[in-house]
């Protein structure tokens, strides 16, 4: 009787609930531990919808150490870490056009032919530009940022901080590292899955419409490839949940890797002594031949699934008989293209 009087008040011993009619009393202990489980769940999932949430400043973990904690520290004092991923957001659009911009200008000059890739094409026009910007400005501002406030309160939940300490440097590297291999790896099977007749034709086709292809022309595609593209990209950072100074870090290199795969120039690389790089010439020809070559730098996967091949004009450029028609070349379009202007 006194053991039924204890359960029932809650204070009966786990070994007394263990036998006859304890189970009710262990039933009821993990009913309570789910429901506040999903209490507190919901108590952090309606934390977005609080002014707090939006605006309060970074958390600060730990005191400053050096001058890059020490700048990171004056920056997310001014603002809230939502305030600095829409700021990153906007610096994020600027680095690209800012690098396109430098490849557009080479190619209006007629510089460095030499390293041009496919150096007999002509360089695209203003109106291939300006459709590029159109396109840039539908995808960047009215589907892409929007989507990332929204992802927004989704990377906080899952670890990522902007907190002091910055990471370590091989913390740092590695993470890095294996970003670059990861959205290499699901790029890579993305991008193939998009070359299935019916989605290169309604999803992928319109990013292949510059067969020889130019820095802002990275990101000219369909709304629904930016968002699929956009997965491995992201979905590596979610799963490591970063810093977010890692995270920041890791996009503008992605972005400028992606100007960089799509510039038309083939300069002299340090990345080439990396095994398996393909640099520029790799994804070039990819754009010329629409096929083959699908991963984002690497070749290995391709050379697995048999669906590399070298591109023929990679050589081009080191043979010394052609250096002087390509300058030639080239300067002879870019004075036709400014005819045409």
């Amino acid at each position: 009787a006194r053991c039924s009087e204890n359960s029932s008040s809650g204070r009966c011993p786990a070994s007394c609930r263990g036998a006859g009619g304890g189970g009710g009393g262990a039933t009821m202990n993990g009913t309570s531990t789910t429901v506040a489980s999903a209490s507190a769940l919901l108590a952090d999932a309606t934390k977005v919808f609080t002014d707090e949430y939006w605006r309060g400043g970074a958390p600060r973990a730990a005191a400053p150490t050096n001058a890059v904690e020490r700048a990171w520290l004056a920056l997310t004092t001014r603002v809230s870490e939502f305030e600095l991923f829409v700021a990153f957001y906007v610096f994020l659009v600027a680095v690209y056009l800012a690098s396109a911009a430098v490849f557009a200008a080479f190619a209006y000059f007629g510089l460095f032919e030499r390293y041009k890739v496919q150096w007999r094409r002509e360089w695209p026009t203003p109106p291939s530009y300006a459709k590029c910007l159109r396109n840039i400005a539908w995808n960047y501002l009215v589907c892409a940022l929007p989507l990332g406030a929204l992802s927004f309160p989704v990377m906080k939940y899952g670890g990522l901080s902007a907190a002091l300490p910055l990471p370590p440097w091989y913390e740092f590297c590695f993470h890095m590292a294996v970003f670059l291999v990861a959205e290499d790896a699901l790029h890579y099977a993305l991008h193939r899955l998009l070359h299935v007749p019916f989605l290169y034709k309604h999803v992928h086709k319109m990013h292949h419409e510059f067969s020889a292809p130019i820095g802002l022309a990275a990101s000219y595609s369909t709304t629904t490839e930016m968002l699929v593209l956009a997965i491995p990209t992201f979905a590596p950072a979610m799963l490591l949940a970063p810093h977010f100074f890692t995270f920041y870090v890791w996009f503008v290199v992605r972005q400028l890797d992606a100007v960089l795969r799509h510039c038309g120039y083939d300069f002299p690389d340090p990345l080439n002594v990396v095994p398996y790089y393909g640099g520029t010439p790799f994804h070039d020809y990819h754009h010329e031949v629409f096929v083959w070559n699908y991963a984002s730098r690497f070749t290995y996967l391709d050379r697995l699934f048999g669906t590399y091949k070298p591109c023929p004009h990679a050589a081009e450029r080191h043979e010394p008989q052609l250096v002087k028609s390509r300058d030639a070349f080239g300067k002879s379009l870019a004075t036709k293209g400014k005819k045409r202007q």
